[in-house]
């Protein structure tokens, strides 16, 4: 294994190995690399992750993106997936274990399609995923001593940082290096900080040779992104003080085409997408192929392993504001049209080149898929601050509907409830969210009113059937038995999916309080079987309980004390 050279950063290699061979002896240790832009973090973090590559440990390295605020963990989930991918599927199996339902569609390992949480799930959520994450890095640790690294975690928001603190109370036996650009980002709990600055003169004499350490140690400070492109150049007496006029010289030298599609390519993000870049420019993809070797030639671009990207975001953003404010918009515009049309597509990318391009349109529709896939990790926060945005971009009646929801799983029932009346043309739809916050808030009268609108108003059976299920289970909440017992038996037989799951969870809690054991467990039996999932928490967790409650009733202490554990 090539392990990458290092120079000037020797003291802080040490250092991190240091807390590699503590984590050895069983203890947690979890350290935050700070400095600024182009400082040299990411090659830190690079050439630490080889060398303990080469000595046997598992390393797991995540690059947190500029969407990741809005995809939960998204940056480190990947990076697992990619992991196990690459560990094929005997070890993938152990390692997922009995979380594979929760987290091998998170993980990129499973298909099928994404359903919408129950409202009940706000509270339990974090922590099931959080659980969950962990479990599976320890199950991987089996296997040789663990590390993880997190680039760029300034661009990840609080999640990451409640997840670190979740796993720090827990201490694991792992190591955890995140990188964060300084004075950015949420708080992260390190027990350690290591602080990159400036390279000094040795070092850049070691980088660029005596003959030219000296120039450009003073035309770049000792800066390693600096120095770096002063020294591609190929004479350094004729450079620009600008680092932008530096960069977009560079690129002018390449020739049109390849100026163009690398223009282009910084307007569109990192990384170059090679497929989309060709649609955008209409031109085939082998014909930029040698545009693009040139610009790695150039070092403009780096090649890893078959994906492109700009060497640094300073040099994209160099090159990004070389072009026209139109031009800009319509490549924005054009991106966000091809990218619609890709089934993997991630929603918040597409809203943003929507976004920049003028479509607002497309970018609050994207913006509501966004936040349902926040939803799915339970972050709540993260989805209403994206319907939030969406709103301001377009308003529309499915947008104020699933923000009401949102706004109900997060305890905001009095906004919920503003949310429902805008919501209003959506019909027995709307009735049933309202149902829901007035049930959370307390008014069984009210959710039960709402409940019994919905039921008559609704065409569709699936909102008819969600109708039933509200009022049915207010009504068990305010003593309503007799009334709860026939939504609630008439919405198992009209439910399909997780809702009837849940229809069928809540009418065995009825039959449990009434003692009817049989029917309960009968009732309860599919929930209280399934994993945790995002599309019926609460339905389990319930499920689970009265299980056990039914066969306490039933003289069964094992079986009911089996069902508390679990």
């Amino acid at each position: 294994l090539a392990i990458p050279r290092l120079v000037g950063r020797s003291g802080e290699m040490d250092r991190l190995d240091a807390l590699a061979v503590r984590a050895r002896g069983g203890s947690f240790e979890l350290v935050v690399v700070e400095g600024e832009a182009g400082i040299g973090k990411t090659s830190l973090l690079q050439g630490w992750s080889a060398r303990r590559a080469a000595v046997g440990d598992v390393v797991v390295a995540a690059t947190c993106g500029p969407l990741d605020r809005a995809v939960p963990l998204d940056g480190l989930l990947a990076a697992i997936g990619a992991h196990l991918r690459a560990a094929g599927p005997e070890r993938t199996a152990e390692v997922l274990g009995t979380d594979a339902e929760l987290l091998a569609p998170m993980l990129g390992l499973a298909g099928g399609p994404v359903l919408l949480p129950a409202l009940a799930d706000g509270v339990v959520g974090p922590f099931v995923l959080f659980s969950a994450v962990l479990r599976l890095l320890q199950r991987l640790a089996r296997y040789a001593p663990l590390v993880v690294m997190l680039d760029d975690a300034h661009r990840a928001g609080p999640v990451l940082a409640e997840w670190l603190e979740f796993v720090r109370r827990r201490g694991p036996a792992m190591v955890v290096v995140a990188a964060v650009r300084s004075g950015e980002g949420a708080p992260l709990p390190a027990g350690e900080r290591i602080e990159l600055g400036l390279l000094d003169h040795a070092a850049v004499v070691a980088l660029v040779g005596d003959a030219a350490a000296d120039e450009l140690f003073e035309m770049s400070g000792g800066h390693p992104l600096f120095l770096a492109e002063l020294a591609a150049t190929l004479d350094a007496t004729q450079l620009p003080t600008s680092l932008v006029e530096v960069v977009s010289t560079r690129c002018d030298e390449l020739g049109p085409a390849a100026a163009e599609m690398l223009r282009s390519a910084a307007v569109i993000g990192g990384r170059l997408d090679l497929d989309l870049l060709a649609a955008v420019l209409h031109r085939p993809v082998i014909d930029l192929i040698g545009d693009v070797e040139r610009a790695v030639a150039r070092r403009l671009l780096v090649d890893e392993s078959g994906t492109f990207w700009f060497r640094h975001e300073l040099v994209r953003a160099a090159l990004a504001a070389s072009a026209t404010p139109a031009r800009r918009a319509l490549l924005h515009r054009e991106a966000s049209q091809v990218l619609r049309r890709r089934a993997d597509a991630d929603p918040v990318e597409v809203a943003e080149h929507a976004r920049l391009g003028g479509d607002v349109v497309l970018a609050a529709h994207s913006l509501r898929a966004a936040a349902a896939r926040a939803g799915q990790r339970f972050d709540h926060a993260t989805a209403e601050r994206l319907l939030d945005d969406a709103l301001q971009l377009h308003s529309d009646t499915d947008t104020w509907l699933e923000r009401a929801r949102v706004r109900t799983l997060r305890g905001r029932y009095a906004a919920a409830y503003e949310d429902g009346e805008r919501a209003a043309p959506a019909g027995a739809a709307a009735l049933e969210v309202g149902a829901w916050a007035s049930y959370f808030d307390r008014r069984f009268g009210q959710a039960v009113r709402f409940a019994q609108d919905g039921e008559v108003l609704a065409e569709d059976p699936a909102v008819r059937a969600r109708c039933l299920i509200v009022g049915g289970r207010t009504r068990h909440a305010a003593g309503d038995l007799a009334g709860a017992q026939r939504m609630l038996a008439e919405a198992v037989e009209l439910a399909t999916g997780a809702d009837r799951l849940t229809a069928s969870a809540w009418l065995g809690v009825l039959r449990a309080h009434q003692s009817r054991v049989d029917d309960a467990l009968r009732l309860l039996s599919p929930a209280a079987r399934s994993h945790t999932g995002v599309e019926h928490t609460s339905a389990t967790l319930h499920a689970l309980l009265f299980t056990g409650h039914a066969h306490a009733l039933a003289g069964r202490p094992v079986a009911a004390l089996d069902c508390f554990a679990r």
